[in-house]
């Protein structure tokens, strides 16, 4: 043999006896498991048997051991021939199902051996050839007998527990305990003796018993009583202790009445105390018909009934608490096994029922306690206290994972004070444990927040604000940049976009702020639909650079980013943008604590950013008109106010305009509120198209507007202005297929000529515009340049001598009459005052009248205009002429309390009828407090005293509005009547009003008729009443007079 050979035999023998060794080792580990093992082979021909004939190969000692096999060779043995029957009729069955099935499956069967039932868990697992097929099947054994019958008691207590809990009273609960006790004992006769009130004597309770024959021993025990102290009964009472009787003979001391049990049969007893807190509840006697052992495991589970039931009936209140407490709750036995636990403690633990805990944790030291040290602290604790409160430690839940719990417990002791016991509740404080171990970092970040809080709060500068609450998240969070991104949709594509809006960098890392691919960068571009779906959601997104798909991989590492972290940015509950927080240097974990606290400071961002456009909606809306976009009165006032200040420094002209649309009422009430918003709309947009930059148009309230144009050279720079503006509005407005055409009036104040205040300037510029609308509309006053226009002394001449005025009778009243056209009669007479001034001539109301309502002078003129009214009327009456007199009332007189009783002393001094006199309102007066208009304009129409609306359409009134007050006569403004044309919109307005006085019983009266054309058109449209220089201007008494005396209806002038 050479060196080669040689030294190939040794490797072989080396080889040979690693083998051997390793075969050693796995033989002492089958021989020494507790669990049983065996192999059977497989043979191809045996699948096709029914059934198959499995033949053991092999086995170790715990197998042989749990089969009682004595023989030493197992090998070649039948399955259904060398096994207990039900366990091979069970395992022949699995066997087949594995190897047909080729997978490892597992079975629990029963089975009687050596006098006792054996419940073994198996599981079997094929042994796989080369070529595919199943060469033996391998079986592991588990002997579940022991931890069986521990959850058959576990289930036994807990339906005790359960029945005992639904009994009505103690004496119902007390029958239930006696009748299980007897059915788990395998006893033939149970009973309970309970102390009497007085507590002094023992007396029957419920009993139970198996066969009818022991009746009669029932019925003897009904008519007993026993004092406290006497024989076992006085021990079992006064000792707590357990009396067992094994073999009753007669003279047995340790029962009473054992002539008659014996008689009955009984051939062995027990008596034993019904404890509740070191208190007994009753002593139970139990017989049994065999004599029997003291069987220490029988007894000991009997104890735990009767301690289970003495609990139960001691606590029964409390159960309902107890079963749906929001915390654990147990009791234990000192040993360490649970007696009853509630639903809530099995969930903290982790088990599906406490029927589950109790079966499985049957030593608490070993099983549920990470530290068995801790344990043992808390027990010495409790011996040491009695009680324990706030017990912190770690325990396994059934999964294997670990909580932390906090105890409290106290003991329970038996009258030695014997611990017999323990009960207590139990609270999970894991999420607390874990908020203590992230405390640090989270006061930190915590503290960083609220600084940069107080930044977002407190600083107006949005852009700063945010600046600083990014640097100082950027030195709390240690992360090398972070930047704030706005979702927007991209300018030119339309599709959902990020752009870079701010950032904070570390000094070891460049901005990127200035990098233009980190402004409109769709999220398609670079393949980052998932953050979009993922932070409108309101979910963050962390990562590793390295482990992020590719197209996003590229573009984090151009800019160096190593980790990540994203939180959304919500405003109003929509997705705003994201906070970016970006490591260069290093991986970076975050936890669950600091990215909430990141998302609660993202939300503070959004709700920064909320707060900026909310104050800035609430500031453009308390500034503007939310119709027209326009500034309100409030930022108009603020402007000019600004450019006052400035024309004083600098000695230049501003000019305020008051510009108001014709008929834009008629056109709100006949085709609609939104018509009339759309119209309002329209016509602001051509007007803010004649302004200059500077120039101030602002919504006024309603169909009025105003206009500031500041640093004008003269008044002709303003009514250029104005003449642009009526142009503008000169062309059809085309809404929802309605051709409007619409005017405007202008009223303007130049500073300083009309005024040096805003007060004036306004007031001077509304002037104007009523100036401008007496002129017939679609025109524009300047307030100073009116040839009509008392200078500023003659105004305030004019206010003081408006009460001078009557008494010098210098007022004077004209008539125009109202004439019916199908007839030419005469039909009512308006009257129109004027003051003959010894001055300025013969005044119209316009210029006198505003200054009269100021300084209340228009009560004392106005009552002197009814009055002389009223007492022409009459004499024109007496003359032969009978029409109705017209009179108009103003604000300031319809509010007077004494208006209708002084009207009704007029009517009686001068003797003229109710019927003959009427009021005339305009409908502005009228819309300011309808259900006041509507009270006083009732007792008038009681009176018999006719109402007129006059200038209806210029106000805010409508046909609906109409309805409400008792008026007789409807009076057309003078300025739909003037823009009167074919086929116009006031012609279809004009004939809607006459259709509705129509149907309403109203006379329609047209003022301003001064042409044939538009009396033609008029009568076209059916009205039949018309007012106007065409028929007659206003007259003095005397013309009038004139006028009556040479018509041809003299006789037949009536009231229409």
């Amino acid at each position: 043999m050479n060196a080669n050979q040689s030294e190939a035999k040794r490797k072989s023998v080396r080889k040979y006896a690693a083998v051997s060794e390793t075969e050693a080792s796995l033989q002492a580990v089958l021989e020494n498991t507790s669990d049983g093992i065996f192999m059977v082979d497989v043979l191809p021909v045996d699948l096709g048997a029914d059934p198959v004939d499995f033949r053991l190969v092999a086995a170790n000692s715990a197998y042989m051991r749990i089969m009682s096999l004595n023989t030493k060779n197992v090998s070649g043995l039948r399955i259904q021939d060398s096994l207990p029957e039900g366990w091979a009729r069970a395992t022949n069955l699995s066997l087949g199902c594995c190897a047909k099935q080729g997978e490892s499956i597992s079975y629990e069967a029963t089975f009687e051996l050596g006098g006792q039932s054996r419940t073994l868990l198996t599981t079997l697992s094929p042994v796989w050839r080369n070529d595919g097929t199943i060469s033996q099947i391998v079986g592991v054994c588990q002997d579940v007998t022991e931890r069986r019958r521990v959850l058959k008691e576990a289930r036994l207590l807990q339906t005790l527990t359960l029945a005992i809990a639904e009994s009505q009273n103690f004496h119902a609960a007390l029958g239930v305990a006696l009748r299980k006790i007897c059915e788990v004992a395998g006893w033939d006769y149970g009973e309970g003796w309970v102390p009497d009130p007085t507590r002094d004597r023992l007396e029957r309770s419920p009993a139970w018993y198996g066969a009818s024959k022991y009746r009669q021993f029932r019925r003897l025990s009904e008519e007993l009583t026993f004092p406290l102290e006497t024989g076992v009964f006085g021990q079992v009472w006064s000792l707590h202790s357990t009396e067992w009787a094994p073999d009753v003979s007669p003279g047995d001391k340790s029962l009473l009445r054992v002539e008659e049990a014996i008689a009955r049969g009984f051939k062995a007893g027990l008596s034993m105390p019904l404890l509740a807190g070191g208190e007994v509840l009753a002593v139970l006697v139990f017989f049994m018909a065999a004599p029997s052992g003291a069987d220490r495991r029988l007894i000991e589970v009997i104890s735990a009934i009767t301690v289970q039931l003495g609990v139960v009936m001691h606590h029964k209140k409390y159960r309902h608490l107890f079963e749906n407490a929001l915390t654990g709750m147990f009791q234990t036995s000192p040993e360490g096994r649970y007696l009853t636990v509630n639903p809530m403690l099995a969930r903290i633990y982790g088990y599906d029922s406490p029927e589950e805990m109790m079966a499985m944790l049957t030593d608490i030291d070993r099983d549920l306690y990470v530290d068995i040290k801790s344990r043992a602290d808390f027990q010495n604790l409790v011996r040491e206290r009695d009680s324990v409160c706030g017990f912190e430690t770690r325990v396994y839940r059934k999964d294997g994972s670990i909580i932390w719990i906090s105890e409290r417990a106290r003991a329970v002791r038996d009258p030695n004070g014997r611990i017999v016991g323990y009960e207590g509740t139990v609270e999970d404080i894991t999420q607390r444990k874990q908020a203590e171990l992230d405390l640090y970092q989270r006061d930190r970040l915590l503290q960083g927040t609220a600084e940069a809080m107080q930044h977002l709060l407190t600083n107006n500068n949005h852009s700063e604000a945010i600046e600083k609450a990014l640097a100082i998240l950027g030195q709390t969070t240690e992360v090398d940049r972070i930047c704030l991104y706005e979702n927007h949709l991209h300018p030119q594509i339309g599709e959902l976009a990020l752009s870079l809006r701010s950032e904070w960098v570390s000094t070891l890392v460049e901005p990127k702020l200035s990098k233009p691919h980190w402004q409109n960068l769709t999220y398609q571009s670079f393949g980052a639909s998932r953050w979009y779906e993922l932070l409108s959601a309101g979910n963050s997104i962390r990562g590793l650079t390295r482990e992020s798909p590719t197209v996003e991989r590229q573009l984090l590492e151009k800019e160096g980013i190593v980790s990540f972290l994203i939180v959304p940015i919500l405003v109003s509950d929509q997705f705003w943008g994201c906070v970016g927080f970006e490591d260069c240097q290093g991986d970076r974990q975050w936890s669950e604590s600091e990215i909430s606290i990141l998302l609660a400071i993202a939300a503070s961002i959004g709700g920064a950013i909320q707060q900026q456009k909310t104050e800035e909606m609430i500031q453009y809306r308390a500034s503007h008109d939310l119709l027209t976009g326009l500034p309100n009165r409030l930022l108009f006032d603020e402007h000019l106010e600004v450019a006052l200040a400035r024309a004083k420094r600098s000695t230049e002209m501003l000019a305020v305009c008051f510009v108001d649309l014709d008929r834009f009422k008629i056109v709100n009430d006949t085709l609609g509120h939104r018509v009339g918003d759309q119209l309002l709309q329209r016509a602001s947009e051509r007007l803010k198209g004649c302004l200059s930059k500077g120039d101030i148009l602002a919504r006024w309230g309603g169909d009025e507007f105003i206009l500031l144009l500041p640093q004008i050279s003269s008044a002709e720079d303003a009514g250029m202005v104005a003449k642009r503006l009526l142009l503008a509005l000169q062309s059809n407005f085309d809404i929802e297929g309605h051709e409007i055409s619409i005017t405007a009036s202008v009223g303007i104040a130049i500073y300083p000529t009309d005024g040096t205040t805003a007060e004036t300037l306004m007031k001077n510029a509304d002037t104007a515009l009523y100036r401008a609308k007496d002129a017939g509309r679609n025109n524009y006053q300047i307030h100073y340049r009116n040839p009509h226009s008392p200078t500023a002394s003659q105004e305030l001449l004019l206010g003081n001598n408006l009460y001078l005025a009557l008494e010098r009778e210098e007022f004077v009243l004209y008539y125009q009459p109202i004439v019916r056209i199908d007839t030419g009669e005469i039909v009512q007479i308006e009257s129109l005052v004027r003051w003959q001034h010894p001055e300025l001539g013969l005044l119209l109301p316009q210029q006198f009248l505003p200054y009269a309502e100021e300084n209340g002078s228009i009560i004392p003129i106005g009552r002197w205009v009814l009055q002389t009214a009223c007492r022409q009327n009459k004499a024109w009456q007496d003359a032969g002429y009978t029409f109705a007199v017209t009179a108009n009332i103003s604000k300031r007189e319809l509010q007077q309390p004494d208006l209708v009783s002084w009207i009704a002393r007029i009517l009686n001094e001068t003797g003229l009828e109710p019927r003959l006199l009427e009021l005339e309102i305009t409908e502005k007066t009228a819309m300011e407090d309808v259900n006041f208009t509507q009270a006083i304009l009732s007792e008038f129409d009681r009176m018999g005293v006719a109402i007129a609306i006059d200038d209806f359409g210029t106000a805010y009134g409508s046909l609906n509005s109409l309805q409400k007050f008792p008026i007789h006569t409807l009076k057309l403004p003078k300025t739909m009547v003037q823009s009167l044309t074919p086929h116009s919109y006031e012609s279809a307005t004009i004939a809607a009003l006459v259709a509705f006085g129509k149907q309403r019983h109203l006379r329609v009266v047209a003022k301003g008729v001064e042409t044939e054309a538009r009396q033609g058109l008029l009568r076209g449209l059916h009205c039949q009443q018309m007012q106007g220089n065409l028929f007659s201007p206003p007259l003095s008494p005397a013309d009038v007079t004139y006028l009556l005396e040479n018509t041809a209806f003299k006789q037949e002038a009536r009231i229409a």
